[in-house]
């Protein structure tokens, strides 16, 4: 199966946090850094941001967390 690479758009899609909170997230090393596909673009792999998404606490509704209290 081929590795499939989001682009930032793409990924930025499907994360809970801004453009700059990305760049810095990468920085400190809380997600995934991307990876270069040529001199001026870089992509992330499907697969870390998925392995980054499944890694994330699961969170109750807050129904759900009254209901449990």
């Amino acid at each position: 199966m081929a590795m499939k690479l989001l682009r930032e758009p793409a990924v930025l899609s499907r994360i809970p946090f801004s453009k700059s909170t990305l760049h810095r997230r990468v920085k400190d090393g809380s997600f995934p850094s991307p990876i270069r596909v040529s001199e001026r673009a870089v992509a992330w792999r499907e697969s870390d941001i998925e392995a980054w998404e499944a890694s994330l606490p699961v969170v109750q509704p807050r129904d759900e967390a009254n209901q449990a209290a």
